[in-house]
């Protein structure tokens, strides 16, 4: 018997027992001060108790069959799809960067391998790690944040947000003291704690980029404040092929 089938027979019999007390009852001569309210629904449940019960033993199983018999299957349940068991593969960074000061060059690697060389000018001051002393830092580097996506060649920058310039003769006359920082900004962090990260030895905190400057200004010789300067056009270059997280490698051909 199934759970419905046993539902059934439970509802019948329940409305049997029901109809017969009721009609039992209803033979019976009521006391004279019950004899209109209760005698009243005696009457009306005496009434409706074989219909309903007709309805639950003989109608509604038709019924239920008939639609049981229409409406469709159950799906079956799928099974969650489960990630594959294994080592996981770590990201392989494809392109890196290194940056010689003795040579005053920028080379951009793919899996190791130099696939272009930019001249670059470096600090004048020469290769230091700490706070204010206006060097290039050494060692391992990564790109925290690309800054100037889709600014237009020569935009100026202050405080590493574009100021809406574009850099021309007249600008140039106006601020001639000034550091112009143009075209793209290549935010750089140190690696080596207690080298060129943390303490006043922090690159990231020295605000050390890479990037572009005056096409006036020379390439190969040292001459910035401590920043990685190059032209912007090659800055566009480079920046289309890095990304986020690029390891930059910062060499001065000996020990540091």
């Amino acid at each position: 018997m199934t759970p419905r089938g046993g539902c059934r027979q439970f509802w019948g019999v329940g409305l049997a027992a029901l109809w017969a007390r009721l009609f039992g009852l209803a033979t019976r001569r009521p006391r004279a001060d019950r004899r209109s309210a209760r005698g009243s629904c005696i009457i009306v449940c005496r009434a409706l108790a074989p219909p309903l019960i007709l309805w639950f033993l003989l109608v509604e199983p038709r019924i239920s069959m008939i639609v049981e018999d229409v409406a469709p299957a159950p799906r079956a349940r799928q099974p969650a799809a489960v990630a594959p068991r294994g080592r996981v593969r770590p990201v392989v960074q494809r392109h890196a960067i290194r940056v010689e000061l003795a040579s005053q060059t920028l080379v951009l690697l793919s899996q190791g391998r130099p696939v272009a060389c930019y001249p670059v000018s470096t600090a004048a001051k020469g290769p230091d790690e700490r706070l204010g002393s206006g060097g290039t830092p050494r060692g391992r580097h990564r790109i925290r944040i690309r800054i100037g996506d889709g600014c237009p060649i020569g935009a100026v920058f202050r405080g590493r947000r574009p100021t809406g310039e574009v850099y021309d003769s007249e600008l140039a006359v106006r601020w001639p003291e000034r550091d112009w920082i143009l075209t793209r900004i290549l935010w750089l962090t140190g690696l080596e704690s207690g080298r060129n990260r943390g303490g006043d030895v922090d690159t990231l905190r020295r605000f050390i980029y890479i990037h572009g400057c005056p096409d006036s200004e020379p390439m190969g010789v040292p001459r910035s404040h401590g920043c990685i300067r190059m032209r912007n056009v090659d800055l566009l270059d480079l920046f289309a092929q890095v990304r986020a997280g690029t390891l930059v490698e910062i060499e001065d051909g000996r020990n540091a």
